[in-house]
């Protein structure tokens, strides 16, 4: 069983980067199906493999610390990674689970992680070599579902990534430019 974490820490919505943050990850979230507030990724008309690739560029540790594994596996996962007992907060990294029933894929999925864990208050910032860190866990009736640790920079960064993102062309436009 992963040690419990605790979260007591410190957070105010007069902070202007953490209430961005809170709107558009658990209010606003791009999530289809958990909030009536919603500006789904579908909404938005983003394409998820470009989404995918995006975020990748732009938040290099995603190409190793981006560990999706099914529920059974993410407990070892953690403690192979560290998580299990401690956080190195130099190093940012994301294990959760691939939701299947809302969920489109991967990058949908941790959006979603994210998202649950800010919800439920399963979340604690910190201040380490003068950068913000939240760490944040979902768990759903005790399972552990994910555990991860992102600099405040990089949720602002994916924010406005998406905020950004250009739509989707859809096959019928595409056809009359040709």
């Amino acid at each position: 069983m992963a040690i419990r974490w605790k979260f007591d820490g410190n957070y105010s919505f007069k902070d202007e980067r953490f209430a961005r943050i809170y709107r558009f990850y658990v209010i606003e979230t791009p999530v289809s199906g958990v909030s009536a507030r919603a500006k789904t990724f579908k909404f938005r008309q983003i394409n998820m493999n470009s989404l995918n690739a995006a975020l990748r560029r732009e938040s290099p540790f995603l190409k190793s610390g981006w560990i999706v594994k099914p529920i059974k596996e993410i407990e070892e996962a953690c403690k192979e990674q560290g998580l299990d007992k401690t956080v190195r907060f130099a190093d940012e990294i994301v294990i959760h689970t691939e939701n299947q029933k809302l969920c489109t894929g991967k990058t949908d999925s941790l959006f979603y992680a994210i998202r649950c864990a800010f919800a439920h208050g399963s979340f604690a910032i910190h201040e380490y070599k003068n950068h913000m860190y939240y760490v944040l866990e979902n768990k759903d009736s005790g399972t552990l579902k994910a555990r991860m640790v992102l600099k405040e920079d990089t949720l602002i960064k994916w924010i406005e990534l998406i905020e950004a993102f250009p739509k989707a062309k859809n096959k019928a436009s595409r056809r009359k430019k040709k």
